[in-house]
């Protein structure tokens, strides 16, 4: 989980404005998520920011989709959109995709980010290698 602090303008919307720099905190183990709700709670937080796959090891997971973790998963985004909510915070996720993010919206995250370097890199890939050798994809 990384915390978040975003910038405001003065007329409250997000961008530049009278803070200089956004601070953020990348917390990568299980101590973030047992003590979330202190977190969310520090003076001056903007939001808490949710790595998927960070999360996901985080708690167990052999590696970043490992259904075997689903379920302590689903909790564990629950409890930190709890926390945000309860702090009068923001509370975002990082997906792979659209749907996944809309998703994570309809389940009362405030934000979404979605693709990363990778998901754009394999998409590359398998469009060249559609293109060169369009058997070798489809099959």
């Amino acid at each position: 989980m990384a915390i978040l602090r975003v910038l405001r303008r003065e007329d409250g919307r997000l961008g530049r404005g009278r803070r200089d720099n956004a601070g953020l905190r990348d917390d990568r183990n299980p101590g973030g998520l047992e003590n979330v709700e202190e977190i969310a709670a520090v003076q001056g937080l903007d939001g808490l920011y949710v790595g998927r796959s960070d999360l996901a090891l985080a708690i167990g997971a052999a590696y970043p989709r490992d259904p075997a973790i689903k379920e302590a998963f689903e909790s564990a985004l629950v409890r930190i959109s709890n926390a945000a909510q309860n702090a009068s915070i923001a509370a975002g996720v990082h997906n792979a995709s659209g749907e996944l993010a809309q998703g994570r919206l309809d389940q009362g995250c405030t934000f979404a980010t979605v693709a990363s370097d990778l998901t754009h890199l394999e998409a590359t890939a398998a469009a060249h290698l559609a293109a060169d050798r369009p058997s070798v994809v489809s099959a």
